[in-house]
C-alpha cells in the first residue's frame, strides 16, 4: 500500500479528505494526520510516507517551507499541495519542492482523485525501477561479481534471510513444442503470485528458466500451491529449492546452497519443494552396497522376484540417503548388469533378449534408472525360470526312467531325488502331476504289472516276489490282491 499523510490545521478539512476520497481503491492508506508543519516533519521521519497532502496556509511554518525540510531526508516523497485562490500564484511559483499537483479549494473529488492516481503511478514506476536495480546488484553479489560487503547497502544484516529458487522444469519442453510463450507466462505468473502472497521480498532472474527470491526471516509460505498453479495454468512443472535462514552477509553461500539443492531432483524427482533440512553426507564405504548387489544376483539365479525387488529398493535408498554421485550410481548399475549377464552365460542361460534393454549413459532422474534396471532384472528372472523349467522337465523324465529301471530294488523317493538333483518334496509333487499317482503307488503298479507277465509264464510265487522286489511271497500276495482285487494263483490259470 502507498502510505499517505494529510497535513492541515483545520480538523474538518483533514477528516473530509480521509473520508470522502476512495483511498483503498487507489491502493493507498492514510497512515497519519498532522495539524501543523512541525508535527508533519516528525511524522514523516517516523513512518516514511510516499505521499504528503498539505495545505499551504498554516501557522508558524507554511506548507512550502515544511516540504523543503522534509525533502532533505525524504527526497522521493511526493507532495500534493492544497491552496486557496489568493495563494495560487505563490504556490505555483514554489517549484523547488517539485510538487506533483496543486489543488484549488474547494476540493473537487474527481480532480483530487486524479492527482492521487498520478502520484501513485509515478511512485510505482520509481519503486519498480529502484527495486530492479537493487535486485540486479544483489544477484551480482550472489554470483561473486560484487563484494559481499555491499549487501549492507540493501539488506539488514541484523535480520536473517533465505534464498528460494523456482526452476522451470518444462523450459526445454515448451521450446521443443514451439510454445516459447509459455516460458514468458511462467515468469509473469510467478511474479504475480509472489506479489499477492509474500509481503517483503527481492526477486531476481539468474536464468531464463529460473526465478530467485530473497526472503526476510523464516516466513511460512506454502510453495506447493504455486507448483499446483503452474501445472493448472500452463501445464508446466516447477521445482522449488529453499535454503535455511542465514545472515545476509552469507547471501552468496545461501545462493550456492539453493542451486545445489536442485541437484536432488535426480534422487527425488521434479515438481517438488526441496528444502535444506540436513547436510549432505558423503558415503565412502561401499561394503554394504556390494553385499546388496551380490544378494540381488543370487536372488535372480533363485528366480526370487520378491526378495530381488526388496534388495533393489534398499540399494536405491542408500543411493538417495547418502546422495551418491550420479555418475557413480550409473557405473554401479552398469557393472551389476554385466555381472548378471556373466552369471547367466556361465550357466548356459540365454541372454539374447536382455540385449534389447538399453540403459542410457545419463539420466535426469534416478527413478528412471531404477525402472530400467527392474525391467532388465524381471526379464533375467524370466529367463532363469524358463531355463529351470526346461531343466526340471528333463529331470522329471530322468527320474521316471530311474524308477522304471530300478522299481524292483529297495529304492526310496530320497534315492530317486538325489539321483537327479531335485528337491524331494518338489519331485513328489511333479511325479504325481505327471503320472497321476504318487511315488509308492507307481512302484506298486510297475511291480504288479511285471508280476502278471511272470505269472503267465508259470513262475513260482516266491520267484516272482523276489524278481519284482518283494522280500517274501506273502507281502507280494497282499500287494497283488490290493492292486488287482484278485489272488496271484488265479492269474496262473488264466
Amino acid at each position: 500500500m502507498i502510505k499517505v499523510v494529510i497535513v492541515d490545521d483545520e480538523y474538518y478539512s483533514r477528516k473530509g479528505l480521509r473520508c470522502i476520497i476512495p483511498w483503498k481503491n487507489m491502493n493507498c492508506s492514510v497512515c497519519g494526520e498532522a495539524t501543523n508543519a512541525y508535527e508533519a516533519i516528525e511524522l514523516a521521519k517516523e513512518i516514511n510516507p510516499d505521499i504528503i497532502v498539505t495545505d499551504i496556509n498554516m501557522p508558524e511554518i507554511d506548507g512550502i517551507e515544511m516540504a523543503k525540510r522534509i525533502k532533505q531526508f525524504l527526497p522521493n516523497v511526493k507532495f500534493i499541495v492544497i491552496t486557496g485562490h489568493d495563494e495560487f500564484q505563490y504556490a505555483r511559483g514554489a517549484v523547488k519542492i517539485n510538487a506533483l499537483d496543486f489543488i484549488l479549494k474547494p476540493i473537487q473529488v474527481p480532480e483530487f482523485t486524479e492527482a492521487i492516481m498520478n502520484a501513485v503511478n509515478i511512485i510505482k514506476k520509481e519503486k519498480e525501477s529502484d527495486k530492479s536495480t537493487v535486485e540486479k546488484h544483489l544477484l551480482s553479489i550472489m554470483r561473486g561479481q560484487s563484494p559481499i560487503e555491499e549487501v549492507d547497502n540493501y539488506l539488514d544484516n541484523l535480520k536473517s534471510v533465505k534464498v528460494v529458487l523456482i526452476n522451470n522444469d518444462s523450459y526445454e519442453h515448451f521450446i521443443d513444442k514451439n510454445k516459447e510463450f509459455l516460458n514468458i507466462q511462467f515468469i509473469s505468473i510467478i511474479k504475480k503470485w509472489v506479489l499477492d502472497n509474500i509481503e517483503k521480498y527481492y526477486v531476481f532472474v539468474p536464468h531464463d528458466n529460473r526465478i530467485g527470491l530473497i526472503l526476510y526471516g523464516d516466513m511460512d509460505i506454502d510453495f506447493k500451491v504455486l507448483i499446483k498453479k503452474i501445472k493448472k495454468d500452463i501445464q508446466g512443472v516447477i521445482t522449488i529449492s529453499i535454503t535455511k535462514v542465514g545472515p545476509a552477509i552469507k547471501l552468496k553461500e545461501l545462493y550456492r546452497i539453493a542451486k545445489g539443492l536442485y541437484g536432488r531432483c535426480f534422487y527425488e524427482g521434479y515438481g517438488n519443494v526441496l528444502e535444506e533440512t540436513k547436510p549432505i553426507n558423503v558415503y565412502s564405504n561401499y561394503e554394504k552396497m556390494n553385499s546388496i548387489i551380490t544378494a540381488i544376483i543370487d536372488e535372480i539365479l533363485n528366480a526370487n522376484t520378491k526378495t530381488s525387488d526388496k534388495n533393489i529398493d534398499e540399494l536405491f535408498k542408500i543411493f538417495s540417503d547418502y546422495m551418491i554421485k550420479k555418475r557413480v550410481i550409473i557405473k554401479l548399475v552398469f557393472e551389476l548388469i554385466l555381472k548378471i549377464k556373466e552369471r547367466l552365460k556361465a550357466l548356459d542361460i540365454s541372454i539374447n533378449n536382455l540385449e534389447n534393454i538399453e540403459l542410457e549413459n545419463d539420466y535426469r532422474q534416478m527413478i528412471d534408472l531404477k525402472n530400467d534396471l527392474e525391467k532388465f532384472i524381471d526379464l533375467a528372472i524370466e529367463n532363469v525360470r524358463e531355463y529351470r523349467g526346461e531343466l526340471e522337465d528333463s529331470s522329471i523324465k530322468r527320474a521316471i526312467k530311474f524308477i522304471n529301471d530300478n522299481y524292483n530294488k529297495n529304492i526310496s523317493l530320497t534315492v530317486v531325488a538325489n539321483s537327479v538333483y531335485l528337491n524331494e518334496s518338489y519331485l513328489s509333487r511333479e511325479l504325481k502331476q505327471v503320472l497321476g499317482i504318487g511315488f509308492l503307488e507307481y512302484i506298486r503298479k510297475l511291480r504288479i504289472e511285471r508280476s502278471i507277465e511272470l505269472l503267465k509264464k508259470r513262475y513260482s510265487l516266491a520267484t516272482i516276489a523276489k524278481e519284482v522286489g518283494y522280500s517274501d511271497y506273502r507281502q507280494f500276495t497282499y500287494n497283488f490282491k490290493k492292486y488287482t482285487g484278485d489272488i496271484p494263483s488265479n492269474y496262473k490259470i488264466k
